[in-house]
């Protein structure tokens, strides 16, 4: 469908703002428990995280 609409309408490049740079970031949804944060076997903690 990309290459179909490029063809017809053509393309327009659009530059990104730095809200629309974080905006395509991936989402991963963590739990933060009361050790802290897990990603890929690490554990990441503070002392903000204990309220």
């Amino acid at each position: 469908m990309w290459a179909a609409l490029v063809s017809v309408a053509g393309y327009v490049p659009v530059p990104l703002t730095r809200e629309d740079y974080l905006e395509l970031l991936p989402v991963r949804w963590q739990a933060i428990t009361e050790r802290g944060i897990r990603l890929h076997h690490r554990t990441y903690d503070a002392d903000l995280l204990a309220p």
